[in-house]
C-alpha cells in the first residue's frame, strides 16, 4: 500500500485517486478528461473526513470506467464529484439521508427486523467500551450465549459491565462475535491487526488461469460482455458486483439456502445483480456452479475464511479464453 497523503484540499484527494488508481495498474491520463470536486470536510459533526473518503473512492471508480470507455469508443469524459453527495452513496444508513437513498423514489432504508441488534457502544468493567455488531439472528444467538443475557441494550450492557475488555475482546473472537475495543490510534498501531492492514495491498488481483489478454467485446457500456459470478453476502462483496453491473456488466449472485439479508442492506447493495440459489457445497449443485465458473470471466467470493470446508473450483473448470480475476473480501 502507498503512503497516502493528509487531505487537506482538493488537489490532496486527487493525489489519492491517482495512488488508488497506481493500485490497480491504472494511470488517470488514460482518462481523457479533467477531474474535478466541489464541498470539503467538514461534512458531518465528525474527525472523520468522511466526504473526501468518499470523493476519492467514487473518482478512482469513475475514472476506472472512464478509461475503459475510452479504449472502447475513443471518447475521453470529464468527471465532477462532490463531497456534499458523494459521502451519501458511501454510507447510506443515517438517518438523515432517508429522503436521500431512494430506488424508483422509495427510500431503500425500508423492510423488517430479521433479529439484528445493530451496532452499539457497550461498557466494561474496567472503565473501557467495545463496540458489538449484529446484523443476523447466527450473530445475535451467538451474542447471548456468550454473554448469557436478553438482546435489550441494558441486558447487553449490564453483560458486558461483567468482563474485561481485553478478555471479552478474546472471548468474543473465540466464540465468532463481532466485537471490538474501542481503541485509541496508537492503541490500534499497536495490534497484529494494524500491521496486517499496513502490509495488505489497497487492491489485490489475482490472475487465476493462463491465457491471452482478450479485448472487451462489443457494447453500450463500459463493461458490457463482462461475465461476473459472485458467491457472496453483507456489504462489501455485493457492492463489487453492484458497481459491475452499473456499468454494464453481467452478475450472478449465488446464495446458499440459509443466507437472510437485511433489507436496507439488500436494497442498497445488490440492484442490478441477478440472484440464485446454489449452494457449492451441495453435491448435486456441484457441475451447475462449475459450468457456471466456465462461462464467467471474473468472479467475486467472500466468506472464504467461513467456509474452510468448502470445496474450490477446479482448474479445470475455470476459463482459459483470457485473463480471469478472482476479487475477495
Amino acid at each position: 500500500m502507498f503512503n497516502y497523503p493528509v487531505i487537506r484540499n482538493h488537489a490532496d484527494i486527487a493525489q489519492v485517486v491517482d495512488l488508488i488508481l497506481r493500485e490497480a495498474g491504472l494511470d488517470r491520463s488514460g482518462q481523457g478528461g479533467s477531474l474535478s470536486f466541489a464541498g470539503m470536510d467538514p461534512i458531518r459533526k465528525t474527525h472523520l473526513k468522511v466526504g473526501a473518503v468518499s470523493a476519492a473512492v467514487t473518482a478512482a471508480n469513475a475514472v476506472a470506467t472512464a478509461i475503459l470507455w475510452r479504449e472502447r469508443t475513443g471518447q475521453g469524459q470529464d468527471i465532477h464529484v462532490d463531497l456534499r453527495k458523494s459521502y451519501v452513496t458511501q454510507s447510506p444508513w443515517q438517518e438523515n439521508l432517508i429522503g436521500y437513498t431512494s430506488i424508483n423514489g422509495v427510500s431503500q432504508m425500508m423492510g423488517g427486523e430479521i433479529g439484528q441488534l445493530g451496532a452499539l457502544l457497550l461498557p466494561t468493567r474496567d472503565d473501557r467500551w467495545v463496540i458489538l455488531a449484529s446484523l443476523y439472528a447466527s450473530n445475535t444467538q451467538r451474542v447471548c450465549k456468550l454473554l448469557d443475557c436478553g438482546v435489550l441494550p441494558q441486558q447487553l450492557e449490564r453483560a458486558t459491565r461483567r468482563w474485561d475488555a481485553a478478555d471479552l475482546e478474546r472471548a468474543a473472537q473465540d466464540a465468532g462475535v463481532p466485537l471490538a475495543i474501542c481503541r485509541t490510534s496508537e492503541e490500534y498501531r499497536a495490534t497484529e491487526q494494524y500491521q496486517y492492514n499496513l502490509a495488505a495491498p489497497l487492491i489485490e488481483i489475482e490472475k487465476i488461469a493462463d491465457g491471452p489478454a482478450i479485448p472487451l467485446p462489443d457494447g453500450e457500456r463500459p463493461l458490457s460482455g463482462l461475465r461476473v459470478l459472485g458467491m457472496t453476502h453483507v456489504v462489501a462483496g455485493p457492492t463489487v458486483l453492484r458497481q459491475l453491473a452499473a456499468q454494464g456488466a453481467d452478475c450472478l449472485n449465488l446464495n446458499s439456502a440459509h443466507w437472510v439479508e437485511l433489507p436496507a442492506i439488500y436494497w442498497q447493495c445488490y440492484p442490478g445483480i441477478r440472484q440464485a440459489y446454489m449452494d457449492i457445497r451441495t453435491e448435486t449443485n456441484k457441475a451447475s456452479v462449475y459450468a457456471l465458473a466456465g462461462r464467467r470471466t471474473c468472479s467475486c467470493r467472500t466468506c472464504a475464511r467461513r467456509w474452510p470446508r468448502a470445496p474450490a473450483i477446479p482448474r479445470m473448470h475455470w476459463p482459459n479464453c483470457g485473463p480471469a480475476s478472482s476479487a475477495s473480501t
